[in-house]
């Protein structure tokens, strides 16, 4: 049986091919969009590839066991005033020029800062993976050690002078006692006793101080105990690790897309100068 012709009928074309426009507008930005997702997973191998060497690499990167730590000392200058630390800024600038080592022959990576309204300086130590606080002390004390023996002659210096004053103090003590037990015997009511008695009484005095800054002479020496930080826990660890690989998911493939875009583009260009 023959098919009868369809007989043309201008109202349904023109909306037909209004509805199509309609349709075709509506959803151009949606068809761009899967197109987007379409070319993207299209790349889904090379992103599960780079995301696996990231996350591998993150994972090794935070190792716990690998994690740099430092701990925080705070050092106090000689006990007596001495010319090359003399204040908080000498005494950070001294202590940092010190080349300090371990037990082991390992020099110490350590800093120094100055800390403001104070005679103190804060040396931060950086630590090996597998130090803790005994290890962070034995540091310390190494430091202060080498320290100590750059201003050896200084400190010696320093107490000779007190030895010094303190023989000098003595002196003046016994003169005045020998003045004083004379003038007694011979004026027992003289006005001058009563001056020479509040005068032994002060050399006394001063002595007993020169004696206390004698016996406890130091030099450069660690004031408080450390103050340790640095390290990483196991969830960080697995959070950044997880983060390394969804965000290298979503990132490879929209650059190897752009990349495409791009080459696509050029190849364009070239093809279009050729004519």
């Amino acid at each position: 049986m023959a098919e009868l012709p369809v007989r043309s009928d201008p109202v349904r074309d023109v909306a037909i091919a209004t509805r199509g426009a309609v349709v075709d507008r509506a959803e151009e930005p949606r068809s761009a969009l899967a197109l987007a997702v379409a070319e993207s997973l299209s790349y889904w191998l090379p992103a599960l590839l780079a995301a696996c060497a990231v996350s591998a690499a993150t994972y090794v990167a935070l190792d716990p066991a690998n994690a740099r730590r430092t701990a925080t000392f705070l050092m106090r200058g000689p006990t007596e005033p001495i010319a090359p630390v003399a204040t908080a800024a000498d005494l950070s600038r001294f202590i940092g020029s010190i080349n300090a080592r371990s037990e082991t022959g390992r020099t110490i990576e350590f800093t120094v800062r100055a800390e403001r309204s104070s005679e103190l300086a804060t040396v931060v130590i950086t630590l090996a993976p597998a130090d803790g606080e005994p290890e962070a002390i034995a540091a310390a004390d190494q430091i202060v050690a080498a320290a100590n023996l750059s201003l050896a002659d200084a400190l010696d210096r320093a107490g000779a002078g007190i030895d010094a004053s303190l023989e000098a103090s003595r002196r003046s003590s016994a003169e005045t006692s020998e003045m004083l037990a004379r003038i007694s015997s011979t004026t027992p009511q003289s006005e001058a006793i009563a001056g020479l008695m509040q005068q032994v009484a002060l050399l006394r005095d001063e002595q007993s101080k020169l004696a206390a800054r004698a016996k406890g002479l130091q030099g450069i020496r660690v004031a408080g105990n450390a103050a340790i930080a640095g390290g990483r826990s196991p969830s960080l660890r697995w959070l950044a690790t997880l983060a390394a690989a969804a965000g290298t998911l979503v990132a490879v493939p929209i650059v190897l897309r752009f990349a495409r875009q791009v080459a696509d583009t050029r190849r364009a260009l070239r093809q279009a100068q050729a004519r």
